[in-house]
């Protein structure tokens, strides 16, 4: 069992984009425990991904309020997807959710950028299931 943090990766002033691991379903071949405990199998998140992306893909901040955000980049890194992409080449990128978000509110972006807010968290609904 791996625990990762789902770090912003890069930040995008000219753009106020930021980049990041939504989430990440496994790391060096194991399954990856998020802060509050779960895990996510890959197709699991795909799922929630692609509805996510069909029905929101609006971004708020440590899950309260206004959304603040849109998500404009997101792939699942499945290792069918990473395949199609780059073949054989790639063996070592976590099977995870990258995704950029537009930050509208220039106060929250500065709050990114100096390392206030430094990483993603998704928020929604599931049913947990007792590993």
């Amino acid at each position: 069992m791996v625990s990762m943090p789902f770090l912003i990766i890069k930040a995008d002033p000219a753009q106020q984009i930021v980049y990041g691991w939504g989430n990440v379903s496994i790391a060096d071949g194991d399954l990856v425990t998020d802060l509050q405990g779960d895990q996510i199998e890959p197709a699991d998140l795909e799922r929630a991904v692609t509805d996510f992306m069909l029905h929101s893909r609006e971004s708020g901040v440590m899950h309260e309020g206004e959304p603040v955000g849109d998500v404009v980049a997101s792939l699942v890194t499945t290792p069918d997807v990473m395949k199609a992409f780059f073949g054989d080449e790639v063996k070592t990128v976590p099977v995870g959710w990258m995704l950029g978000v537009k930050v509208r509110n220039k106060a929250i972006f500065r709050r990114v950028v100096a390392g206030e807010l430094k990483a993603f968290s998704i928020q929604g609904t599931a049913d947990r299931v007792p590993a």
